[in-house]
């Protein structure tokens, strides 16, 4: 399980939360990171007023070459 960090739809520099997500289910693609995108479904809001995200809906993954990425995950 990795924990990744969750940003605002609209405001793509603005983290809203994290989840842990099992690496596992991805194919392997050297030099490249995976991209998701989906909806939360469930989250609560824990006493340090971080966001936890408890489910959500991957509604796409897309392979995106290392060079290419700027999020330090």
């Amino acid at each position: 399980m990795k924990t990744i960090p969750v940003y605002d739809n609209f405001d793509r520099t603005k983290q809203i939360g994290y989840m842990k997500l099992d690496m596992s289910k991805l194919p392997t693609q050297p030099n490249y990171h995976f991209a998701l995108a989906g909806r939360v479904l469930d989250k609560e809001i824990l006493p340090d007023g971080t966001i936890r995200i408890n489910s959500v809906e991957i509604t796409s993954v897309s392979a995106v070459p290392n060079k290419d990425f700027t999020d330090k995950v």
